[in-house]
């Protein structure tokens, strides 16, 4: 093995046995940190939009931007009705 390779192995065992683990979390994209479901899946379906409830004007364009496309989707899905 080379010596990076098994540094980078002893390190990962040392991690194991001391108990030791970092996890980090990286966001591609804005960061949403409230979610809200409206809707049923067995029932018309159901539509989770992810905002931010600390700025209520954009979560609700969120909201109705998502119910349009809710109901595109039925209309596509349901042609004849």
């Amino acid at each position: 093995m080379p010596a990076d390779t098994s540094t980078l192995v002893s390190g990962a065992i040392s991690a194991l046995v001391s108990g030791e683990i970092t996890t980090t979390h990286q966001f591609e994209g804005p960061y949403y940190p409230d979610s809200l479901e409206i809707g049923t899946p067995s029932k018309g379906g159901s539509v989770k939009v992810y905002g931010n409830l600390d700025d209520p004007t954009t979560f609700e364009t969120r909201v109705r931007a998502a119910m349009a496309l809710r109901a595109l989707a039925q209309d596509l899905a349901n042609p004849e009705a």
